[in-house]
């Protein structure tokens, strides 16, 4: 019962929060900010839909981003889950360095309350290096550390490609790695993406996914599991003023269990 009552509680402070941001914000709408430092916030919710008996999934989070251009850039989020039965809060940091020659690197860390959901603790580190003569290549790469509240964890490793094309396209393709502990099993998935734009008015974009998933289930008869899974996704933002806008995304998965789902809304503000 304590678990379930997390939500409204949560959901209230949430828009507590982005009602008294927004109100702070709102007479500077319009204007670059009065220091070097730039500050965001962003609330939003999830639902999913699980075929296969899994039911639902719902979700609310809170983000603020704090960064001065060309310097560091400082990420926060809290988030709620609850779905298979378990719910509980997530916790998350980010930051990054921007260095000369359009090198940027990242550190990362993430934790949650709930029994399966949320990891005992998730560790990263990730560099962005920019190309060409208008840098409009960037070459990403990552590696994950994830431990669970049980005895399994992974160490993944992604490599990513993003290219901006023309004036209002950008171009990616990912690929991921991981390698479970115990058992020494792997899994390798693939992505490609397409996003059209205009700066700060409108991004509109898709992607698709696919994929070998495997990890051993650890109990008396330790289960290997091994199946294939693929997704594709569509997603949109809006700015609705040059402070402020929303993010629409709707994603589609597909494996041997079940299928998934997932719409996700959420508002945005610079101040």
């Amino acid at each position: 019962m304590a678990k379930q009552s997390i939500g409204p509680a949560l959901l209230h402070l949430l828009l507590t929060l982005v009602t008294v941001t927004t109100a702070i914000a709102a007479e500077a709408d319009g204007e670059e900010p009065a220091s070097n430092y730039h500050r965001s916030i962003e609330i939003g919710c999830d639902f999913s839909f699980y075929t296969g008996g899994l039911g639902e999934g719902y979700g609310q989070f809170l983000r603020f981003g704090l960064w001065r251009p060309a310097v560091h850039t400082l990420f926060f989020d809290v988030s709620r889950s609850q779905r298979f039965g378990d719910s509980g809060l997530g916790f998350g940091a980010s930051y990054t360095r921007h260095l000369p020659d359009a090198l940027d690197l990242t550190v990362a860390a993430g934790t949650g309350t709930s029994d399966f959901l949320d990891p005992e603790y998730r560790l990263h580190v990730g560099a962005r290096r920019a190309f060409l003569s208008r840098d409009n290549l960037a070459v990403l790469a990552g590696y994950t550390r994830t431990q669970s509240k049980a005895d399994n964890s992974t160490d993944g490793f992604s490599l990513g490609l993003l290219y901006y094309a023309g004036a209002h396209w950008m171009l990616g393709g990912n690929l991921q790695y991981d390698i479970g502990h115990p058992g020494d099993t792997t899994s390798t998935m693939y992505g490609l993406g397409a996003t059209w734009y205009r700066y700060k008015d409108i991004y509109i974009g898709g992607g698709y996914t696919t994929g070998d998933v495997s990890y051993l289930i650890i109990d008396a008869t330790d289960i290997r599991v091994d199946y294939p899974s693929e997704g594709w996704y569509i997603a949109a933002s809006k700015w609705l003023s040059v402070r402020s806008g929303i993010n629409l995304r709707f994603d589609h998965g597909t494996t041997s269990f079940y299928d998934v789902d997932g719409f996700r809304l959420s508002y945005f503000r610079e101040f």
